[in-house]
């Protein structure tokens, strides 16, 4: 039940982390910017899941901590500020300003780590049924 708790704990702070950067950015930068930071932390999020040591494969409750107390919590993180980013980057797609190239590609290189992180999740979890 402690995994539980903790994993909605860290669910609540990004979403509250979100809302602070959200006020700190609101007013001073441009939607392609808010999309920028928003999916530069979900990619450092993905990064440490794989720069972090997993525990000695071969004890089940070590992996079970692992999982519950840093890896879920890091991808749901990762999940809420990959959503925002999202946001951020359909509604600069949707403004009708010129867009350089730059600007279309650079957000959807960082919004690329927790959609593959999250297609690696889904097919490891149809291999397990």
């Amino acid at each position: 039940m402690l995994w539980l708790s903790t994993n909605i704990l860290i669910g609540v702070l990004s979403s509250v982390f979100i809302v602070v950067i959200y006020l700190v950015l609101a007013r001073r930068t441009q939607l392609w910017s808010k999309a920028i930071v928003f999916g530069a932390l979900s990619a450092a999020l993905i990064v440490l899941i794989y720069v972090t040591p997993s525990p000695e494969p071969g004890f089940a409750g070590a992996a079970f901590g692992y999982n519950f107390s840093f890896f879920f919590p890091v991808v749901l993180s990762s999940f809420v500020f990959w959503a925002a980013a999202l946001g951020f980057y359909i509604a600069f797609l949707r403004n009708p300003a010129a867009k350089s190239l730059l600007k279309i590609v650079l957000p959807t290189v960082l919004l690329l780590p927790f959609a593959l992180q999250a297609a690696w999740i889904i097919r490891i979890s149809l291999l397990l049924r």
